[in-house]
């Protein structure tokens, strides 16, 4: 994972700055995966969570915001599940 330093408005997030870099579909994922958290741990650069998954497994998530080279703002995830390992999501 990136090992950029977070900048006060990146993390966390506040409504206004996820509103502007995701867009509403990904916003309502978002949400409704917080249903299935099992446990979250919040730290300086990000948060790290166990989720439960299908038919009952449990996958890690690790979320942290970053700043790009050029300081532009998105937020990098690792997940252990198998269809997606790495993901940058930033709202273009």
């Amino acid at each position: 994972m990136p090992t950029s330093t977070p900048t006060p408005d990146l993390w966390p997030p506040d409504t206004t700055r996820l509103l502007q870099l995701f867009d509403r579909t990904r916003l309502q994922r978002g949400r409704a995966i917080q249903a299935q958290i099992i446990s979250l741990k919040r730290d300086a650069h990000g948060a790290s969570a166990s989720i439960r998954g299908g038919s009952g497994v449990v996958y890690e998530l690790v979320v942290q915001g970053v700043a790009d080279a050029q300081g532009a703002p998105h937020y990098s995830a690792l997940c252990s599940c198998n269809i997606r390992e790495k993901q940058h999501y930033r709202k273009e």
